[in-house]
């Protein structure tokens, strides 16, 4: 599969996507939960990572809760 793929802090891992339109604030669902992006690090193709960004997250709910 071709697609963007970003690691995730909590840390929970890393998700694929098939595009690179995700701003602060998107909410998305991966590892069987909602996750809303709370900052973002784009990683320069430069740098040589297998990663295309790095990405904040926090579970929906436990941003709701809060």
């Amino acid at each position: 599969m071709i697609g963007h793929k970003f690691r995730l802090y909590l840390p929970i891992g890393e998700v694929t996507f098939g595009t690179l339109d995700w701003d602060v604030g998107d909410v998305f669902r991966a590892h069987d939960a909602r996750f809303e992006i709370l900052d973002m690090l784009h990683v320069p193709e430069a740098m040589g990572s297998e990663y295309d960004g790095v990405w904040t997250v926090s579970p929906v709910q436990l941003a709701e809760q809060g």
